[in-house]
């Protein structure tokens, strides 16, 4: 591993390409991930091939085209793979603990070129050749969040936090989520612990919090909080911060702020 006292020369000996062309300390140090893509990426994609740019940018198009049935997903990609990767991915969907759904912006980043290797590929799409059998020892629920849960979608392990888990979806399902006990639907191998929105599920945990005096850090999560509507939002900031013992709510999400 290079600290940040390794000498300059090593440097130049080990990033120096087979021309002998040296690239720049700003070269050297700017980590490429930064570099957003800027092209129109999802036009490989045919059926999205006609879609402008300001309709595949806006998040609700992207949600509403949500892509979340093994059918649609096979017949999105068909024409851009081979048909042993087809029967590959087929046996994987069929196999995954986790539901499908992922947006048509993460699938025109794929490169369909090389998916095997792709790591957004590999994130979000299971192949029935990377499967393993599971170990003895594997717990469906991983973190063992149901073991401290007083109320259904409520864990306290700390004294003074608590997970509140208002609901159950996410705008995409990774592979390697574990909280796959309850996130998405139910597969063909699993059944999930349904926490989907529901306001006396929901007054439990907030009755269960209010005769708690010690908590006072609430992370709302899910699922993710960004598919939750506006007004639920406030349903829950105001009856938790309406607790004098609340300090901190903290709503957990990966997705992008918009306007409705």
């Amino acid at each position: 591993m290079l600290g940040t006292g390794t000498d300059p020369s090593v440097l130049n000996r080990i990033f120096t390409s087979a021309e002998g062309s040296k690239p720049s300390s700003q070269e050297l140090f700017t980590p490429s991930w930064r570099d957003l893509r800027r092209d129109e990426f999802w036009r490989q994609m045919p059926a999205w091939s006609e879609v402008s740019e300001a309709l595949f940018l806006d998040a609700l198009w992207q949600e509403k085209n949500a892509i979340t049935s093994n059918e649609k997903l096979l017949a999105l990609i068909g024409g851009l793979v081979e048909p042993d990767f087809i029967e590959d991915l087929t046996q994987g969907l069929l196999r995954a603990p986790m539901a499908l759904r992922v947006s048509p912006y993460i699938l025109s980043l794929i490169n369909w070129t090389t998916p095997l290797t792709d790591p957004l590929r590999r994130q979000f799409l299971p192949l029935g050749s990377e499967l393993e059998n599971d170990h003895p020892l594997l717990q469906f629920d991983s973190l063992g969040e149901q073991d401290d849960s007083p109320v259904p979608g409520l864990t306290h392990r700390y004294p003074t936090k608590a997970l509140f888990l208002p609901i159950s979806t996410c705008p995409v399902y990774c592979r390697f989520c574990t909280r796959s006990y309850a996130v998405g639907a139910d597969t063909e191998q699993v059944a999930k612990v349904h926490l989907s929105v529901n306001r006396e599920r929901w007054k439990a945990a907030f009755d269960y919090i209010a005769k708690q005096p010690e908590l006072e850090d609430i992370v709302v999560s899910g699922g993710d909080a960004f598919r939750l509507k506006p007004e639920q939002l406030r349903t829950i900031g105001h009856a938790l911060l309406d607790m004098p013992h609340i300090r901190r709510v903290r709503f957990a999400t990966k997705g992008l702020p918009f306007s409705r």
